[in-house]
């Protein structure tokens, strides 16, 4: 009895802990360490007492039954991706692979020898061919590119090129309608003056040197169990970049080209200044791209979920972006004169 009470305290603390938001994160780590471990807590609760289930339980094979269908549930694909994008199914997992270990111990005495053999061989069998199956899909989804990505994958790759094909045709529709404008010859110095100075002002956004307002949203990512890593935050900001985000502060952070994220001790820094949790994100860009861009399946707020965390995203019409840089002279780098004609050209 102190056996099996100690095993159950120790799953609830795993389930409650960071661990079981790990060991569902990957598909690999999900199916050859998540389930077999919660099989196996649930065989060691119950395992060696003295109860045996009887009742309705003829020669084992009700309790047999419900542990291998329970088992064999969590194995199916579409189960898999459920417990990846949801705690509470990655929960309902552990709880019933928990309690189907349980089942299988307390009806194991009753089984037949002969079922106890076959049993014996054929999970053998399928842990070897599991293993080599897992393997072989991780080799081909390297190799294979996006043949071997999955649906909700597919559609976020499919959502960034439509979002950076959109953005590439204004740009292109805005430098023809300037090149028009000087062309026409009407006040082409007026005009070039003015193009100039917008183009100065484009720049000193891009550069982080002037503060900049705008739509676009405010992401929240809240992390009470201050386990998420610098990665994290480097996929989001590469997802906002990917969906069309032209101005970018985390924190008191200013993001510019060269912006990078690393982990000191237990706090997280960009371009060597410690953020404080929970971590704010501000964007400017077309709000509802941007927002659609992190509530996609298998997006940020997915994975933040994932991360025993949260993401919130607010949408505005006007987001102010103080924080500046100031720039710096480069080293090495110097600009590439402009050619001149040469004489009688």
């Amino acid at each position: 009895m102190r056996r099996a009470a100690g095993v159950t305290v120790v799953a609830l603390l795993l389930a409650l802990s960071p661990v079981a938001g790990w060991l569902v994160a990957t598909m690999p780590r999900l199916l050859l360490l998540a389930v077999p471990l919660w099989f196996v807590l649930g065989l060691a609760a119950t395992a060696g007492g003295r109860r045996v289930w009887e009742r309705g339980n003829p020669r084992g094979l009700t309790g047999l039954a419900w542990a291998l269908g329970a088992f064999g549930f969590w194995m199916i694909p579409r189960s898999v991706d459920a417990v990846a994008s949801s705690a509470l199914v990655a929960g309902l997992m552990a709880a019933s692979l928990f309690a189907a270990g349980a089942l299988l111990a307390a009806s194991w005495r009753r089984v037949p020898f002969v079922i106890r053999g076959a049993l014996g061989i054929q999970g053998a069998a399928m842990t070897i061919a599991l293993g080599f199956a897992i393997a072989t899909q991780i080799q081909q989804n390297q190799a294979t590119g996006l043949q071997g990505l999955r649906q909700d994958e597919l559609v976020r790759v499919l959502d960034e090129v439509n979002q950076r094909a959109a953005k590439l045709d204004s740009q292109v529709r805005e430098l023809e309608a300037q090149r028009d404008s000087l062309a026409s010859g009407a006040d082409s110095a007026a005009r070039a003056a003015t193009q100039a100075q917008r183009r100065v002002d484009q720049l000193g956004v891009l550069a982080g040197t002037l503060p900049a307002s705008g739509p676009g949203i405010k992401l929240t990512i809240a992390d009470p169990s201050a386990t998420m890593k610098s990665p994290l935050l480097l996929d989001i900001l590469q997802e906002l970049r990917d969906a069309g985000a032209e101005v970018v502060q985390v924190g008191g952070v200013r993001v510019v080209a060269g912006t990078y994220f690393s982990d000191v001790g237990g706090t997280i820094t960009a371009d060597g200044e410690a953020l404080a949790r929970p971590f704010v994100f501000l964007a400017i860009g077309d709000s509802k791209t941007l927002a659609s861009a992190m509530r996609i399946p298998g997006g940020i707020v997915d994975t933040a979920r994932r991360q025993n965390g949260s993401a919130t995203v607010e949408e505005s019409t006007s987001i102010a972006i103080t924080a500046t840089r100031t720039p710096k002279t480069p080293r090495y780098a110097v600009p590439v004169p402009e050619p001149t004609a040469a004489p009688g050209q």
